[in-house]
């Protein structure tokens, strides 16, 4: 499993439609291969792997904090609907 840490300039929030990004779910054996074909288009230069899927806690999400310790995502609520601009 292939693990890198991501320094973000800038904070996306969690629970904001996040327009414009892709997070994608792939088998580990696959992950170098599509992170390769995503980094050679023009938008996908800064693509990263930022997480892996294991079997510790089914159900949740974790995440590694900047000061490194671990917190739960929460679940979102109510309808997150796309920004109609």
């Amino acid at each position: 499993m292939l693990r890198v840490r991501v320094p973000l300039a800038t904070p996306t929030p969690s629970q904001v439609a996040s327009e414009g990004k892709l997070l994608a779910l792939v088998a580990p054996e696959d992950s170098e291969r599509v992170l390769s074909a995503v980094c050679q288009h023009p938008l996908g230069t800064e693509a990263a792997v930022i997480g892996e899927v294991v079997d510790d806690r089914p159900g949740l999400v974790t995440m590694k904090t900047r000061v490194g310790s671990t917190r739960v995502g929460s679940m979102l609520s109510g309808d997150q609907l796309p920004r109609i601009c």
